[in-house]
This record gives C-alpha cells, sequence and structure tokens, in this order.
C-alpha cells in the first residue's frame, strides 16, 4: 500500500535531456511535461516543425523518430531521449541536396502562382492540413512546393452587389463560418464548415482547400499497400466488399464506392454556387459547383473537373 505522505508527481520538475536533432546533441533543461515539439520551436529555434491542431491530427508538426513518423505535439521531449529526431530542417540529402519541401517557394502574386503551377510535379501549399498529410502516407511525392499562403489577394470574402457573397479560395474555414456576410447571406456555408473538422484546423484550412481534398477512405489513406483503384490504379476496391458503411449509395461505380468528404461543397452545390478558376494561357472557368467534383470513372483517380495548371 502506498504511504499516505507519498508525494505526487511532479510535471513541472525539471531534468536534463539530451536530444538528438538532425544529427547533432543537444543538452537541454526541461520541464517533464515539455513537449517534443515546444522543445524543437522555443528551445532549439527549430521552427520548420508547425503547431497546427496540437492534437496529433493535422500533421503539421510531423517528425522522425528513429525514422518512424511520430506528431511531436503527442510526444514528450524526454521520451525522445536516445532517439534520433529529424526535423524539416534536417531532410537535406548528405551531398546538401535540397529535399522538395525545403525547395518550396513563396508565391508573390496570383499570377506568379498559376505560371509557376504548370511546371511538372509542383503542388500547392496553402493551410497545409491535407497536402502534408498525403506526403507522410505517401499519397504523393512532388518535386516542388509551391507556398501560396500569403496571396492576401485571395482571402476575401466580400457582398457582392447584387447579393450573394464572393469567397477567396485561400479564406479560412473559421473566417467564413464567422463572417456576417456568410452567415446572413449564406448561413447553410456557414454551418457546414462548422461541422467539418476541429476547430484548429478550422483556423488554417482553407476554403479551396477543402474542396480539392482527397476521400477518407481507409484504404486510400492506409500506410500499408491495399486494393485501392484511386491510389493504385487496377488494384481494385477493397471498400466494396468490407468496411464501406461510409461510402457512397448513390453515384458508386465497381471502382470505387468512396464519397469525397467536404461538408462546405454541399452547401455550395445547394445554393448553386459558382466556382471561377483561372489557368495559365489559357482564361478562366466558370464551374457550377453541383458540377465541380466527379463521379467515380474506370480509373477512379479524377476528383474534380479542374485540369493541370488551373
Amino acid at each position: 500500500m502506498p504511504q499516505a505522505n507519498q508525494s505526487e508527481p511532479n510535471f513541472t520538475d525539471a531534468r536534463t535531456v539530451l536530444l538528438l536533432v538532425n544529427g547533432r546533441e543537444h543538452t537541454l533543461h526541461l520541464e517533464a511535461r515539455v513537449t517534443l515539439l515546444d522543445a524543437l520551436r522555443e528551445r532549439l529555434g527549430l521552427t520548420g516543425t508547425k503547431k497546427g491542431c496540437n492534437q496529433g491530427e493535422c500533421g503539421a508538426c510531423t517528425v522522425h523518430l528513429d525514422g518512424r513518423r511520430v506528431s511531436a505535439c503527442l510526444v514528450l521531449a524526454a521520451a525522445a531521449e536516445g532517439c534520433a529526431v529529424t526535423t524539416i530542417e534536417g531532410v537535406a540529402a548528405p551531398d546538401g541536396s535540397l529535399h522538395p519541401i525545403q525547395q518550396a517557394f513563396i508565391a508573390a502574386s496570383p499570377a506568379q502562382a498559376i505560371a509557376a503551377g504548370t511546371h511538372p510535379g509542383t503542388m500547392f501549399l496553402a493551410g497545409g492540413t491535407e497536402l502534408l498529410n498525403w506526403m507522410r502516407l505517401g499519397i504523393v511525392a512532388p518535386e516542388r512546393v509551391l507556398d501560396i499562403s500569403r496571396l492576401n489577394a485571395l482571402d476575401a470574402i466580400e457582398a457582392l452587389p447584387g447579393g450573394g457573397v464572393r469567397i477567396g479560395a485561400l479564406a479560412r474555414l473559421n473566417d467564413i463560418a464567422q463572417h456576417p456576410v456568410v452567415t446572413t447571406t449564406a448561413p447553410a456555408v456557414a454551418q457546414a464548415i462548422l461541422k467539418a473538422a476541429s476547430a484548429q484546423l478550422r483556423n488554417l484550412a482553407t476554403i479551396g482547400g477543402n474542396l480539392l481534398q482527397k476521400t477518407r477512405c481507409a484504404y486510400f489513406r492506409a500506410e500499408e499497400t491495399l486494393p485501392c483503384n484511386k491510389r493504385n490504379p487496377g488494384s481494385g476496391c477493397a471498400a466494396l466488399d468490407d468496411m464501406n458503411e461510409r461510402h457512397a449509395i448513390f453515384g458508386w461505380s465497381r471502382h470505387c464506392v468512396a464519397t469525397q468528404p467536404s461538408d462546405p461543397a454541399v452547401a455550395l452545390a445547394a445554393l448553386d454556387a459558382v466556382i471561377i478558376t483561372e489557368r495559365a494561357g489559357a482564361g478562366g472557368r466558370r464551374i457550377a459547383a453541383p458540377m465541380f467534383h466527379t463521379l467515380p470513372d474506370d480509373s477512379a483517380i479524377r476528383e474534380n473537373v479542374l485540369e493541370p495548371g488551373s
């Protein structure tokens, strides 16, 4: 039996922690409750590891721990002692050549982003809540990543002269849901957004990224290789005869029964919204929201009507 006067663990007690980060040893004096994420960012200045949801959901704080992907916000710094920690700053090749993520550059204007997007293997980074997960799971492996998060011209939310509302593709979900023009003019959109993910993710995620997210099918997002025509064309659809209780009732095919997970997309379609795009050298398009996403065809790969570079 424990003694009545036995002291409880004190997580504010500090201890010396030896961390091996990106091949270098660091001796830190840390409280037991300090996470690996906070140690990396606040004590070592390695801010490439981001603090997003702080719940291990968004993937923004992903690091390698002895070669294994972990969410740094869920790992105590003391627990990482004796392990090799690799952050985004440490993923360059031995010869000094940069990793694709490190080759990312920041677009200064929509025109620059559109032009750069025509380069094969380029993908856009806005909120990062989807792309980082795709890369973590091996779904995509872009040659370079283009940061468009600072294009202020695309985050506006404004009333239209004849009624309605215009929402920029880079507007954050929570900003849209709380905007008085949206709650008054299109309350269904605000309500749908508040059903999407957690508040932490909505603070990062953009409406454009939400519409372009990929299915949440467990077979598509599995870390191991499973039959999935969306991810491995011709491999089959494991969900067709297995776990599919949250999959499509209408519009599915023998090639894919997965659904598009966007909640705002449903509200936008119901309100007959129009999605306006731009494409390098080809002008813009006006796409009715109900026609933006596609049903699974023989390959099941294509998910919307956008063309490369748009």
